[in-house]
């Protein structure tokens, strides 16, 4: 069935071109700005001057703790160790077996919180994680069952992931398969119909392949396996929505928790230059190469910056996640890069001048100077921040300058224009594939907004996803 859209502002960020129309039919765009041809079409729908859009994607994600994080204890919101006790104490009141919660902030607590904080409650076993997912909070039953080392129940980098595999190691098939279809439902709420999905391991990646062959994928993913994972295969998986895309390692940790690993030390821990996690990087590179895939590398820190610089000589599908903290002599050598940025970071890491130190600062999420010779894709890291696109492009726009936050003054304010670019087009460029543009046999992913978002960039947070394409298919998504 043809279906046809018009009197609408039909955008293609990929050439910064409006169009008067556009026709799709099964799951491709078939016709642009061929208006006669509208009769045609056995659907037509008036977009009564709302906006259309190749749909949203998202480079890095992580697509199995948005699931367990939509299903768990909330924390995003508290301001004290006090109510994070209060919102446990009323969990366990609705909620049996053991307890996942996630999204407190040390930061906006005024401390980080401890076993005595959740004492009395060693029946069950407790992961808190902080809001960057490179730490937690655990209770002493978790801890000694886990044989895990803590700081006072704190555990960060391999001894949280080691506590959160502990924990979920007994999911069943339906468990997972719940938790991917709530994650792919809350991503296309926001418009997102693609995603990279990082460090995919075990049964989520085989429970994604099941789905993938019967055909009951909402989106497209494209993951990319942790090392232990990757190595144990013979070949990549590669399906209709679903696809193995890489391998995804780290170099360093948070700047939150901090652990990013950075030359000139933490102004808030003096002493402190975080750590450096990869270690021998030939075997990733034998490993990328024996299956041709991406090498995907997370670096924060500039430290990690200069060891993962030193790896993109020898690979070239080469990516870097993050770049959160990149110096001038970086920013000089980066050529021909992809990266995926996470602009709303932004806005979440307010305290970012104390970390780093206000001299430093302006090294911190430089996405212009980025963008400058290298392809930049936008990203949410979800559920670390909110995948919200619009909030992405608000946060590259505006940078902090309407919540008065000190990244303001760093002037590396990007366009509108380029800002939809990277959170579309350029993530299309990332995986190869005929999406984020609108042009005849491209994808037909899409997605329609209440307003123009070039009426008033001031109000891009208050516009909505009304409805989202997916191969063709509306599917009435209305966050």
């Amino acid at each position: 069935m043809k279906t046809g859209f018009y009197n609408g502002y039909i955008y293609d960020p990929d050439d910064d071109t409006f169009h008067s129309s556009l026709i799709i039919e099964n799951n491709s765009i078939i016709s642009i700005d061929n208006d006669l041809k509208l009769k045609e079409c056995e659907n037509i729908i008036n977009l009564k001057k709302r906006m259309l859009l190749p749909s949203f994607i998202d480079t890095h994600l992580h697509l199995d703790e948005i699931g367990i994080y939509l299903n768990s204890l909330n924390l995003k919101n508290i301001s004290s160790v006090n109510e994070l006790k209060q919102k446990l104490k009323n969990y366990r009141k609705i909620h049996t077996g053991h307890i996942f919660g996630f999204g407190w902030d040390d930061e906006k607590l005024g401390m980080w919180p401890s076993y005595k904080d959740i004492d009395g409650n060693d029946d069950v076993y407790i992961l808190l994680a902080r809001n960057d997912l490179h730490s937690g909070l655990i209770n002493k039953k978790l801890e000694e069952d886990a044989k895990l080392n803590s700081e006072k129940g704190i555990v960060k980098e391999r001894e949280f992931e080691r506590a959160r595999e502990f924990l979920i190691k007994n999911y069943d098939y339906n468990t997972v398969r719940k938790y991917l279809m709530d994650s792919m439902d809350y991503l296309l709420s926001f418009g997102i119909t693609t995603a990279g999905y990082m460090s995919c391991y075990g049964k989520w990646c085989e429970i994604l392949k099941d789905m993938d062959s019967k055909g009951i994928l909402k989106m497209r993913i494209f993951s990319y396996l942790n090392f232990d994972e990757i190595i144990k295969r013979d070949s990549l998986y590669v399906g209709e929505y679903y696809r193995e895309y890489g391998l995804k390692v780290y170099a360093d940790g948070s700047l939150g928790s901090r652990t990013a690993f950075l030359t000139f030390g933490y102004s808030d821990d003096p002493g402190n230059k975080g750590i450096r996690i990869i270690d021998n990087k030939d075997m990733f590179l034998d490993v990328c190469n024996k299956f041709d895939c991406d090498l995907a590398v997370h670096a924060i820190g500039d430290g990690a910056m200069d060891i993962i610089l030193e790896m993109s000589k020898y690979y070239k599908k080469f990516r870097i996640e993050h770049a959160s903290v990149v110096r001038d002599d970086q920013i000089k050598r980066m050529k021909n890069l992809r990266i995926s940025v996470q602009p709303g970071f932004i806005l979440t890491d307010f305290w970012i001048d104390k970390r780093i130190g206000e001299n430093n600062i302006r090294l911190a999420y430089r996405i212009k100077d980025l963008a400058e010779n290298n392809m930049i894709s936008f990203s949410s890291d979800a559920p670390v921040e909110i995948p919200d696109p619009l909030r992405n492009i608000y946060a590259s726009i505006f940078r902090g300058f309407k919540e008065k936050l000190p990244i303001s003054k760093t002037y590396q304010n990007i366009s509108l224009r380029d800002a939809l670019r990277f959170h579309i087009s350029n993530g299309a460029k990332f995986f190869n594939i005929k999406a984020g543009k609108l042009e005849e046999g491209y994808f037909a992913d899409m997605v329609i907004l209440n307003k123009n978002i070039f009426e008033n960039e001031n109000e891009i947070l208050n516009l909505r996803v009304e409805n989202v394409y997916f191969d063709g298919f509306s599917l009435n998504s209305n966050h």
